[in-house]
């Protein structure tokens, strides 16, 4: 996809011509290579956006884009100069170029803006009526051979010679205004929104892929962790093996023979020692490697149930990017992904060492349908929790008449499901510390009703709430997936 030909740029200026004489209302900068100018000419305010990019263009916009949070400079410096009305719209002849001028009604231009619209090399120069250069949109600092700011504006060297200009590719819009305007916009917005949706699909499934392959490995581990029960075992039938041996063993003795009682019939055994250990060390060394092979394939068993749970929810998101249209659905997908995930996709790469990432108020988990569920670490984390992080409308969870976490799960303004409301609830009596199985309620209402009492950390009133009865599971609770911290 290219931007504007030269013919593309001469039939649209013919068309934005009739916004000669308007006037300046606005100037904004939505991102680094773009600007909107908003002008108001009788019983009509017009948009004229000029984007400076390798998709150079100019046309008329029905609404402009939104403006960054904290505006970027050349906007600033535009706002400042630019006065009055649009004077003068014309392109360059043979070239891509537009110089639109500005200035007081019926008077010589007092600043013009050249748009270079010329492919990868685009960029914007705002210029004074003494021809000199105040900025540019690009910020390249006069590369390439292009004046810089306090010098005079002098044009690129002519394109070679090459073949005539080619057709034009836009059909003009029935009805309105500016037909060809609409035509164009309509045109790179459809292509901008199928290319957008394009990299967000490679990103989640680059994610994906990277997830199910750590995941892949870590379940591999975790198997090999939990299946050494049996060692466990092992290691406690030697240990009842020398006690009934203890008079035999000598430090430096390597192995010695016993008498195996416990199977249906007396059966001679050789038991391994450790030399350096006596006769009661050898003991506690067999009970102590079995109780440590036994615990490690306990945690190891509890943590194969988390990484299928998370595996399960991988397929899951993998499911819902399949079956997502459009660019919207799918940065909704993306957004929903556990921030190690996007690492694997196009986000930050690892922390660096050394370096370590503010605390959080909160323990992150993910429920099976990719909703986040928030709990506050401590009373103090509560309170940031309910009123610094949530939002009014996210849902706000408490085991009734209990201290125990916060709960939040956010919506994002969609309704949660009903399972993430399940393992939430469940989620608050577990931290509120009701013994597994026992049913007790949980108190659920909006964020924005809950507000805070007295100065007792965590401490707080709510109303319009809603009651629901509960008992946590911790096969239930395994299939919320905590997020790496």
């Amino acid at each position: 996809m290219a931007g504007l030909g030269e013919a593309e740029l001469a039939w649209l200026v013919e068309e934005l011509s009739a916004l000669v004489g308007g006037l300046l209302q606005d100037v904004r900068q939505p991102d680094g290579r773009t600007l909107v100018l908003t002008l108001r000419l009788a019983g009509a305010t017009r948009h004229l956006l000029v984007h400076a990019g390798p998709l150079g263009r100019l046309h008329a916009v029905r609404l402009p884009p939104p403006n960054p949070r904290s505006p970027l400079p050349f906007q600033n410096l535009a706002r400042a100069r630019l006065r009055g009305r649009l004077i003068e719209l014309v392109q360059v002849p043979g070239e891509r170029i537009v110089h639109l001028a500005f200035g007081p009604s019926g008077g010589p231009p007092e600043h013009r803006v050249v748009a270079e619209l010329t492919g990868p090399s685009s960029d914007l120069f705002l210029v004074d009526s003494g021809g000199v250069v105040l900025g540019t949109l690009g910020n390249r600092g006069g590369g390439g051979g292009r004046p810089r700011a306090g010098e005079v504006y002098f044009p690129p060297p002519p394109p070679p010679r090459g073949p005539p200009a080619g057709a034009v590719r836009f059909v003009a819009a029935t009805g309105g205004d500016l037909p060809r305007s609409q035509a164009v916009e309509t045109w790179f917005e459809e292509r901008e929104a199928a290319a957008r949706e394009a990299d967000l699909r490679a990103r989640v499934e680059r994610a994906q892929r990277s997830a199910s392959r750590r995941l892949a490995r870590k379940e591999e581990r975790q198997e090999v962790e939990a299946a050494r029960g049996a060692e466990a075992e092992e290691w406690r039938r030697r240990g009842d093996l020398l006690v009934t041996a203890m008079g035999s063993i000598r430090r430096g003795m390597k192995a010695v023979s016993v008498t195996d009682w416990t199977l249906d019939e007396p059966t001679a055994a050789v038991v391994p020692l450790a030399p350096e250990l006596d006769a009661r060390g050898n003991v506690d060394r067999c009970f102590r490697m079995a109780r440590r092979m036994r615990d490690g394939a306990t945690r190891a068993a509890e943590e194969l149930g988390r990484t299928r749970a998370e595996t399960a929810l991988v397929a899951g998101m993998r499911a819902r990017a399949d079956e997502a249209r459009g660019p919207e659905e799918l940065q909704a997908i993306w957004e929903a992904l556990p921030p190690a995930w996007r690492r694997g996709g196009t986000g930050p790469g690892p922390r660096p060492r050394g370096k370590s990432a503010p605390r959080q108020p909160y323990h992150a988990y993910r429920a099976p349908g990719g909703e986040r569920v928030l709990a506050g670490r401590s009373a103090s984390d509560n309170d940031a929790l309910t009123f610094g992080i949530a939002r009014g409308k996210d849902l706000w969870l408490h085991a009734r008449g209990r201290a125990g976490a916060h709960v939040v799960v956010p919506t994002r303004g969609r309704q949660p499901s009903g399972e993430a409301v399940r393992l939430a609830a469940q989620l608050a009596l577990k931290l509120a510390r009701l013994p597994e199985g026992e049913r007790w309620e949980v108190a659920t209402t909006e964020v924005r009703h809950v507000r805070k009492v007295g100065g007792a950390p965590g401490k707080v009133t709510y109303t319009q709430e809603r009651v629901v009865v509960s008992a946590w599971r911790a096969e239930d609770l395994a299939r919320l997936v905590p997020e790496e911290e």
